[in-house]
Order: C-alpha cells, then structure tokens, then sequence
C-alpha cells in the first residue's frame, strides 16, 4: 500500500512538472510574442518619424522639390538639395523594406519597393537622379566589393528596378 501511495504521489509530482514545463513554454511564448510586436510598433514610429522629417525637409525646399520631380533644369545648388530629399525618402523606403524583411514580412518588404518605384514612375526628374545614383553606386560597389561578397541583404534595388520596367510596358500597351 505504502508503495502504490508512493508512485502516485510520484505521478502526481511529475504531472506537476510537466504541467509547470508546459505552462513555462507557453508563457515565454506569449513574451517572445509581445517583444515582437513591441520591436514592429518601435520601427514603425521610428519610420512614421523619420517620413515626417523627410516631408518637412521636402516643406523647406518645396519649390526645387516641385521643379526636380517634374525634371525641370535645376541650379547646381538646387540639384545638391534635390538629390539629398531624394535620398532621403529612399533611405525610408529601403530600411523599411528591410526592416519589414527582418520581422518575416517579404511580400510587405517587395511592396515598399514597388511603391516606390510607382513614385518615380511618376516622377520623371526623381526617376533620373535615382537611376544616375544607383548606376553611380553599382559601380562604385564592382570595385569594393569581393567577387564572393554578399552584395545585398535585400533585393531592394531589383524589386524597384523590376516594378518600374512592368510600369514602363504597361505605360507603352
């Protein structure tokens, strides 16, 4: 009797362990969960911030903003400051597609770049000075990167290239 009261308390003390095991598993679960949704609600604010300084910056200088994107000529300074507010408002969509990437999210990460390229797309002077750039920027990368150098965590650059040549043939059908 002694010994069919020990294996059951045995069987309940390891019923209690594996319970507690399982609930622990669940509950550091919930926090890898939580920690997730933190991290994608702080880069969120930190793009939404980061849009809104690029569109104040864009307020500042809206008159080279205007005339750059419609390809009109431009002064040397005013190409300077309209190549930088480019720059700018690629820099937010590439890190959040990458960042997008990062959490999981690739078709997310693929439609920034296509919204982007919709944007130059649309904007002939925009699409010039990011296409001279990036032209600039691949050579620059041939000779300082290795052969066998991972030349890109995210494709970034082919999804937008690729979004802009479907938006081209559709613009021509």
């Amino acid at each position: 009797m002694v010994v069919n009261s020990q294996i059951k308390w045995k069987l309940l003390a390891e019923s209690i362990g594996m319970t507690a095991i399982v609930l622990s598993l669940v509950f550091v679960g919930l926090q890898l969960r939580q920690s997730e949704t933190i991290a994608e609600n702080e880069i969120g604010m930190q793009q939404l911030e980061n849009t809104i300084e690029a569109h104040g910056q864009i307020n500042d200088h809206v008159s080279v903003w205007v005339k750059g994107l419609a390809a009109e000529k431009l002064s040397h300074e005013e190409a300077i400051i309209f190549e930088n507010l480019l720059i700018n408002l690629n820099d937010i969509a590439f890190n959040s597609s990458l960042n997008r990437s990062f959490l999981g999210d690739n078709s997310g990460a693929r439609g920034v770049a296509t919204d982007f390229a919709v944007f130059l797309h649309q904007n002939p002077g925009a699409r010039n000075v990011w296409v001279t750039r990036e032209h600039t920027l691949a050579e620059a990368r041939k000779i300082t990167l290795a052969e066998d150098q991972d030349r890109s965590l995210l494709p970034y650059l082919e999804w937008v290239t690729v979004a802009l040549e479907k938006l081209d043939q559709e613009t021509k059908d």
